[in-house]
């Protein structure tokens, strides 16, 4: 019996426990949040437009700063003219893209906040649809500065896309900047 008992009473402590670590800003995650964005390529012009499910993960550093990491799923149609690869040279892309064609995208990206406190509630109550800006804003403050908006120093991403047949010569497009200096296109959706 007292071991029926323990049970219960572990499990109810756990619970405890990990509600107390979501609200301490120690890993807290927030979201879904719908997000609707035009999705620009290597030639910096729109090729396409995102609806996304984001969630934002949040840890806070050993030196007060907080890492923030964007999870993004959904899908994507396509605006054309140009493809997101256009501008690459690696002869692994076409150029051209037809509006209206459909695909699906996943991705990341993570930087450093620092000079922001962190407010669970107020990141929790962004509103929607809460892009980066609007959430860094809401989650640490006025002050906060996010790496990921002072160039690519101190900010990792990688964002896949992915599109059905519907008679494209380019099906898989990547964009990646996981050195923390330069951005890597590889792939592309297009026509031709």
């Amino acid at each position: 019996m007292k071991r029926l008992l323990l049970l219960p009473v572990l499990a109810i402590a756990l619970v405890v426990a990990s509600v107390a670590t979501a609200d301490s800003g120690k890993n807290d995650k927030v979201g879904p949040f719908v997000v609707t964005t035009p999705d620009n390529g290597s030639c910096s012009v729109s090729w396409a437009n995102d609806t996304i499910e984001r969630n934002y993960q949040i840890h806070q550093n050993q030196d007060g700063s907080y890492r923030v990491r964007e999870q993004d799923k959904g899908s994507f149609v396509t605006t054309g003219p140009g493809s997101p690869g256009a501008c690459e040279t690696d002869g692994n892309n076409g150029t051209v893209l037809a509006p209206g064609h459909t695909g699906k995208l996943t991705g990341w990206l993570e930087g450093t906040v620092t000079g922001g406190t962190y407010n669970a509630t107020n990141a929790a109550n962004c509103v929607s649809p809460c892009f980066r800006s609007d959430f860094i804003a809401a989650a640490f403050g006025p002050t906060a500065q996010f790496s990921c908006f002072l160039g690519y120093a101190d900010c990792r991403f990688l964002f896949e896309y992915t599109a059905p047949d519907q008679g494209l010569q380019y099906h898989h497009w990547s964009d990646t900047g996981l050195d923390g200096v330069t951005e890597v296109f590889r792939g592309d959706v297009a026509d031709s």
